[in-house]
């Protein structure tokens, strides 16, 4: 299969020699000086390097995204017949990346149980400040015990939790409270109904936030 891609032609450019002319011209990095670059030189164009011609990196945003978006649209034998291409333009990963985050679920798709085995398992994988995300698990299982949830199953780690609260950091070690949490992680997903329970084995969650990589949509 043929596949028609974007082809800069003569128009391309190297960034350091059209960054040179438009400082000449007193000129800056625009929309249209920007298609004349090649994918991977656009995010100089914002920096340091693009000196007085330096755009905002907004506008270079928003050409990445306008050059990946016929590639996010493709059907996937379009898509392999754009690989050579796209890597010769080293912007094969952004692309995979991109469709990998937009097939990924998200956070507000995800119901109660869902987040405390998510808010559960990032605790386990990275226990920097922890008590605010034990305060959101504590939240989520007494929303859980009325609707999703054995009630007594969530009274249980709910109390279990305000316990840890009260003695980690500092008088527990971290090895034990990941322990403690993992325990916990491990049970709340026992009770999850096999098609949620896929979803979370994932980790992938386009939105999620944290201070770790936590769910994070990798290429």
């Amino acid at each position: 299969m043929k596949v028609d891609v974007e082809s800069y032609g003569p128009s391309r450019r190297d960034f350091y020699d059209l960054r040179s002319e438009l400082i000449e011209d007193s000129k800056k990095f625009d929309e249209v000086s920007l298609r004349r670059l090649p994918y991977h030189q656009l995010h100089l164009t914002c920096i340091g390097n693009a000196g007085d011609a330096a755009c905002s990196p907004e506008l270079v945003q928003q050409e990445k995204a306008r050059r990946r978006e016929r590639f996010i649209a493709m059907e996937e034998e379009e898509f392999k017949a754009c690989e050579r291409y796209l890597r010769t333009e080293e912007i094969y990963d952004d692309v995979v990346f991109a469709i990998s985050s937009k097939l990924a679920v998200r956070w507000g798709d995800l119901n109660d149980r869902q987040k405390a085995w998510a808010k559960l398992n990032c605790l386990h994988n990275h226990i920097d400040n922890p008590h605010p995300r034990m305060g959101e698990v504590i939240l989520l299982l007494r929303k859980c015990s009325t609707t999703s949830l054995p009630t007594d199953v969530c009274l249980h780690y709910m109390s279990k939790l305000r316990g840890l609260m009260s003695v980690y950091p500092g008088k527990l070690g971290d090895e034990f409270f990941r322990s403690q949490i993992e325990d916990i992680r491990d049970n709340v997903r026992d009770f999850l109904p096999d098609e949620e329970r896929i979803i979370c084995d994932k980790e992938q969650v386009a939105d999620f936030q944290c201070t770790s990589d936590c769910f994070r949509v990798f290429v």
